[in-house]
């Protein structure tokens, strides 16, 4: 693919892109300020353009990474300038747009088309999850505003059956973060794929992936939709067996909240019995601690139940706080 952005205009924003993670902070603080208000407020257009092409072109894989990662944060923010709405009845909805809502549908289509190659051309895995990330923002926001997204599909569909278990631990990402791709799909055929990425013969990652897909595809709405897919429950439950020891706390965390939401809770009733074999050796565990001993100062026993807990909360993974954020089911009001 043909740059769009001139050799002139790519070497400066390489520089600034550089400088951005020096450590040098006098220099970090000059490279922001030149990138908002001489490309960002000025020239959105070619400064995101050009992220793209450095998310895929860049011969350093952390580059990459990093430029797909600021052309996501930076797409849906606010515009730096105030753009005037074209009619003054628009003013209350013009104030609440982001740089996306003033790009032209070309510069869309082709910040779409680079990322999507680059998804399926990269071969890092630091910067193919940067890649990931951002075509998972790129593709919400875009149907957020009733914007078609169809390649995206095609392309997710077709890394789930790749060959390189990080394309395919993508797809599964790209699922999980966008899952009205699969919403809108056949449910046996999305069952049938989502089904075969959870057998004991992928990778621990990709299985993992496939795992959150299916809770996020399970967590629809849609009781005709839902009573499609009620099967898929048994495989997940077999996989879940399946994991190994160190990796099946995170495989039953992925499920907590389809357990723990009225609306998908039931899903789990017909596997009850399932549930408690594969809940057994963590019940084993919770036996294996003497409640009877008598605290001493060498041997206290157990802490004690405090509430609040005390102490930061443990940092959370900047995907999962997006899967959090947009899909799981939220419990209702007491």
């Amino acid at each position: 693919m043909e740059s769009a952005i001139p050799q002139q205009i790519r070497a400066e924003l390489g520089q600034i892109l550089s400088n951005l993670v020096l450590g040098d902070n006098e220099i970090r603080r000059s490279a922001e300020k030149v990138l908002n208000d001489k490309w960002l407020a000025n020239q959105p257009e070619i400064l995101l353009l050009a992220l793209a092409e450095f998310s895929r072109q860049s011969p350093d894989a952390h580059m990459r990474a990093f430029a797909a990662i600021l052309l996501r944060r930076l797409i849906f923010r606010p515009p730096l300038h105030a753009v005037p709405p074209p009619h003054p009845h628009q003013a209350l909805a013009s104030s609440k747009t982001t740089i996306y809502d003033h790009l032209s549908e070309a510069t869309r289509g082709s910040l779409e088309s680079i990322l999507l190659a680059a998804l399926r051309e990269e071969r890092d895995q630091s910067a193919l999850k940067g890649v990931t990330e951002t075509i998972c923002e790129l593709a919400v926001g875009s149907f957020e505003r009733k914007r078609p997204f169809p390649e995206l599909l095609s392309t997710a569909s077709q890394l789930a059956e790749s060959g390189d278990p990080m394309h395919r631990e993508s797809a599964f990402r790209i699922f999980t973060n966008v899952p009205h791709l699969l919403w809108d799909q056949n449910p046996q055929q999305v069952v049938a794929v989502l089904e075969s990425a959870l057998k004991s013969t992928e990778s621990t990652s990709v299985r993992h992936a496939a795992l959150k897909a299916c809770a996020v595809y399970l967590s629809s709405n849609d009781p005709g939709l839902q009573s499609q897919t009620v099967g898929l429950m048994y495989p997940v439950l077999v996989a879940l067996s399946e994991f190994a020891p160190a990796d099946q706390t995170k495989a039953l965390e992925t499920l907590t909240s389809l357990a723990s939401d009225y609306r998908t809770a039931g899903l789990f009733r017909p596997h009850i019995e399932t549930l408690t074999r594969l809940m057994e050796p963590f019940l084993n565990e919770q036996r294996q601690v003497d409640a009877t001993a008598t605290p001493t100062l060498a041997n206290p026993g157990l802490p004690q139940f405090v509430w609040p807990p005390t102490g930061p909360a443990p940092p959370m993974d900047e995907e999962e706080a997006l899967i959090e954020r947009r899909w799981m089911p939220q419990q209702p009001p007491p």
